[in-house]
């Protein structure tokens, strides 16, 4: 085996994960406040940690292995296909099933291919496929996915944004709510409305 060509795969890999920096979210709308898909999948984590950790408060046993591998990497395949609008994705099933094999298709190509390692082209190809399941862990990340989806809508309503975020909004929050976890009210409740309160830090108003 030829331990360069295997880096260099390995350093493609993350070039392509590096792509995710310059892939904008809602990329075909107009929007005051951009967002890239990697910061999209920072905040997704975050917010399936914090669905984790109440949910484990509340008598749940978390894998958190595979809830940070599948919120870390849920949309990485994006590297090589872009944002895809939701609308276009899932408008019917033959369609979301003809794209995912295009990203499959695409991700060997791109990706996998230049990895000649078996053991190292298995265990990349396995993280870039953790995906939402039926498991509490893709529940998870299906509940995080649209919360930071409703954070983003609610950004732009506030700056006036109203049309079409307002829907969209209205939209996951309705999806949102279909998912069974305790953590789904309790953000809708409670977490969600104190989201935007600004933040002071401690003396920050005091004069030097």
């Amino acid at each position: 085996m030829d331990t360069k060509d295997t880096t260099e795969g390995l350093a493609n890999f993350l070039s392509y994960a590096r792509k995710l920096a310059n892939i904008t979210r809602w990329n075909v709308e107009f929007l005051y406040r951009k967002s890239s898909v990697a910061e999209h999948s920072f905040f997704v984590a975050q917010i399936a940690q914090l669905i984790g950790i109440i949910e484990e408060k509340n008598g749940a046993v978390i894998d958190w292995k595979r809830l940070y591998r599948k919120a870390l990497n849920h949309d990485i395949k994006e590297s090589v296909t872009g944002d895809i609008p939701h609308h276009t994705k899932h408008r019917k099933e033959e369609v979301n099933q003809a794209l995912a094999m295009i990203e499959n298709e695409l991700v060997r190509e791109y990706i996998l291919s230049e990895i000649p390692d078996e053991d190292y082209r298995r265990r990349i190809e396995e993280i870039i496929n953790e995906d939402k399941d039926d498991t509490l862990e893709g529940k998870i990340l299906s509940a995080a996915d649209m919360i930071d989806a409703m954070l983003e809508c609610a950004q732009e309503i506030r700056l006036g944004n109203t049309n079409p975020f307002q829907g969209k909004y209205n939209y996951w929050e309705k999806r949102l709510k279909q998912i069974d976890l305790v953590a789904v009210p309790y953000f809708l409740d409670e977490i969600l409305p104190g989201f935007d309160r600004t933040v002071v830090y401690e003396n920050e108003n005091d004069e030097a």
